[in-house]
């Protein structure tokens, strides 16, 4: 794993305002991927210079030796890992100045298991970023710029690609809530591999403070979504010999969720007299609302 800081500079509380964007399980090369929403995506981060926590799972990457290999699955436009890769790289090389890490995915790990080429690290080193082949902890500092000793808050995101192949919803949010087992002080945790978008319940504890006040320490928990549809229809007429499947819909899987999350957070004031449960505010939005 890896501890990754970040450092967010503002002058102003009110414009104070960090949004970051975890995207991931792509999927590039498969026939499902919908591109026009991931090129959507990229657009809106681009143009509002929003910081990228890469996911995992960019491409199918299966090679013909695989027994996932399965050519009504695979875009004949990108059919092999290597032609796969080249546009991953590609579509984020023009964004690799706000991509603040590269995690591995199961797709990646796979192929660098059977075959001795990790296109995640690969991607890491051209982009220039820090490669995560499991878990990224990124410490972002919010420092505001006044005086001689400024403002200072941590906010501490726990990423995973994620590992469970649990049909429910109920266990999904158990195996994403679970991370905060292994480091119990992050505020946010990320998760992508279900194909899910949206928020687990929040959980919180208590504690004391030096001034014997009780306080309570909230933790946000967000499934990272993904550009691959289980599920296309095709035309009656067509006599394609690979009408489009996979093997989610072979296996009865639910209908993935599409897109990314925007996830924004403000620092808490911290002067006296005010009273604030948690240093930051945590906000949760889709594209949908802002594309």
């Amino acid at each position: 794993m890896r501890v990754i800081p970040y450092t967010y500079q503002y002058t102003s509380r009110e414009d104070a305002t960090l949004p970051i964007v975890p995207l991931g399980d792509i999927h590039r090369g498969s026939r499902g991927m919908d591109e026009h929403l991931f090129y959507q995506t990229l657009d809106y981060v681009k143009e509002n210079k929003t910081p990228l926590v890469l996911m995992g799972d960019y491409a199918e990457f299966i090679a013909k030796n695989d027994r996932r290999h399965d050519y009504a699955g695979i875009s004949f436009k990108y059919l092999t890992a290597d032609q796969q890769y080249r546009k991953v790289r590609d579509d984020f090389m023009e964004l690799r100045d706000q991509v603040i890490c590269v995690l591995a995915g199961n797709h990646e790990g796979s192929y660098w298991r059977f075959n001795d080429i990790d296109w995640a690290n690969w991607l890491a080193a051209e982009l220039g970023v820090p490669y995560c082949p499991d878990f990224a902890y990124i410490r972002v500092l919010f420092h505001r710029d006044i005086g001689k000793r400024g403002e200072r808050h941590n906010l501490n995101i726990l990423a995973h690609h994620g590992w469970t192949n649990a049909r429910t919803d109920g266990y999904k949010i158990k195996v994403i809530q679970d991370m905060k087992q292994i480091f119990p002080d992050c505020h946010i945790y990320l998760m992508g591999h279900v194909h899910r978008l949206g928020e687990a319940l929040p959980t919180s504890h208590l504690w004391v403070d030096n001034k014997y006040r009780i306080r309570e320490f909230v933790q946000r928990y967000f499934f990272t979504g993904s550009y691959v549809k289980n599920y296309e229809a095709g035309d009656a007429r067509d006599e394609d010999i690979f009408p489009f499947s996979n093997y989610a819909a072979r296996k009865g899987y639910p209908p993935t969720m599409l897109g990314s999350p925007v996830i924004r957070v403000k620092p808490n004031r911290t002067d006296k007299g005010y009273q604030n449960k948690t240093p930051f505010m945590v906000k949760y939005e889709t594209l949908d609302w802002l594309l």
